[in-house]
């Protein structure tokens, strides 16, 4: 049913665009669709597998029909593959392919400290079509008032693949990891970036701590900033106006500060600013995302911060910590831009200059206010250092080939870390002997977030 959907948006509905921006856009169709079926459909009582299911077929066997005539079949072109023996490019692609998918095989992500609420409450949508309205487990029994919208998708995924546990996991990993490579590359293409440099931008993205997180071990974080870039690379490009802004208002129904950091980010990465472009893409957004929240406010009230020392909005970092979380990147940003900057060996312009005073003034705002900036900064500082690097540098084999070991070396040392987000397999054995050893009813007191 997934591919049959990707045919139909990337062969009919989408195939007038170039081979990245249909697949970005048939890939962000599919997981919207998803969305607003489960939403729809629990909203008036009427969801079931069978409703899902057929519902679903209908919408794409309509589009099938309405967009019959387009259908077009687009070769990758001969540069466009001599592209992937790039080392650069390699890497990243069979890195966002292979690393979702093998690291699950060692570790069981989905019940990790991470990600166990998330994908109990989505276990349980997809088991009982119902999304829960009180959660027994979580600190001793409340009200479900977080926003569920990833609940609604990895159900709609586990209905449409057939797959549950660490299975459905491990899929709706490794397609959030295809949707935000797509979604890098069409967001550099639009801002007129080489395959090279953008290839680059997606490495120093991985740098990041939060970012490489999410794309190993956060289908829910990943799916959500790529909805993100798929609303700024449109408006950006001043194409799918009402597209953009559905983009934005789902991926804010998965992570509500998306909607909040999107017109800044925008303001900075802009060449061109578009106000009134903006400001329709923030007002469908809003209206779509304030539609899907209203009936959490009804049921649960007013959205509140679980432990708010430890995962609230206004928690600034210290030197130490801003240097682990994007330490990799803050080194690159120092070897490629400040040194050439010092010896005045550089070429400057407006956007440059933007891009650089936003990055500094970022970092401020992380050190003194909130480090939730960091994921935005990342995208912010990767910019400036691929536009600040000379396009005859990337063209140079001895410079990719070491950039790529480079690359390498880093998401070598840096993945390590990764393991103190995950469980392992031996560390189930407590679940295990409470399976064996309890009844069913009984209650357990354990950490909050599990």
């Amino acid at each position: 049913l997934f591919v049959f959907g990707v045919f139909v948006f990337s062969f009919l509905v989408f195939s007038r665009e170039d081979f990245v921006k249909k697949i970005m856009l048939s890939m962000a169709s599919l997981f919207i669709i998803i969305i607003l079926l489960g939403f729809i459909l629990n909203l008036t009582g009427a969801l079931s597998l069978v409703s899902f299911i057929t519902m679903f077929l209908i919408i794409h066997i309509v589009l099938l029909f309405l967009f019959w005539k387009r259908f077009k079949f687009t070769k990758l072109k001969k540069s466009e593959i001599a592209n992937l023996k790039n080392p650069v490019i390699l890497l990243v692609i069979v890195g966002a392919i292979l690393i979702p998918l093998v690291f699950n095989v060692f570790v069981v992500s989905n019940y990790s400290y991470w990600n166990v609420y998330y994908e109990r409450q989505a276990t349980s949508l997809a088991e009982d079509f119902t999304l829960p309205e009180f959660d027994e487990l979580s600190y001793l029994g409340r009200p479900l008032g977080f926003i569920p919208g990833y609940f609604f998708l990895e159900a709609g995924m586990s209905w449409i693949f057939g797959l549950s546990g660490v299975l459905l996991f491990a899929v709706t990993l490794c397609l959030a990891n295809l949707f935000f490579l797509f979604a890098v590359f069409a967001f550099g293409k639009t801002l007129g970036l080489s395959n090279v440099k953008i290839a680059m931008f997606y490495a120093f993205l991985w740098t990041e701590n939060f970012i490489r997180g999410a794309l190993v071990i956060s289908p829910r974080h990943a799916l959500s900033l790529s909805l993100f870039l798929v609303a700024l690379t449109l408006l950006i490009m001043n194409r799918r106006k009402i597209f953009s802004g559905m983009s934005l208002g789902i991926a804010a129904f998965i992570q509500a500060p998306m909607l909040a950091a999107f017109p800044l980010l925008y303001i900075i990465v802009a060449k061109k600013i578009e106000w009134r472009k903006l400001l329709h893409t923030l007002i469908i957004a809003a209206v779509f995302f304030g539609l899907m929240l209203l009936p959490n406010l009804l049921n649960a009230g007013m959205l509140t911060q679980a432990e708010t020392s430890n995962w609230g909005y206004l928690i600034n970092y210290d030197p130490v910590n801003i240097f682990l979380d994007i330490g990799p990147i803050l080194i690159f940003f120092i070897v490629f831009t400040l040194w050439d900057m010092f010896k005045r060996d550089s070429e400057w312009d407006a956007y440059k200059l933007k891009l650089f005073i936003a990055a500094i003034l970022g970092l401020a705002f992380q050190i003194f206010i909130s480090y939730r900036w960091n994921i935005f900064n990342t995208i912010n500082i990767a910019l400036f250092i691929v536009m600040f690097i000379p396009d005859i540098a990337t063209k140079s084999k001895y410079f990719i080939r070491l950039f790529a070991v480079l690359l390498l070396l880093v998401g070598i040392v840096t993945a390590m870390g990764i393991g103190m987000l995950t469980i392992s397999n031996y560390q189930l054995a407590p679940y295990d002997y409470l399976s064996e050893n309890t009844s069913t009813g009984d209650n357990i007191l354990t950490d909050p977030l599990f």
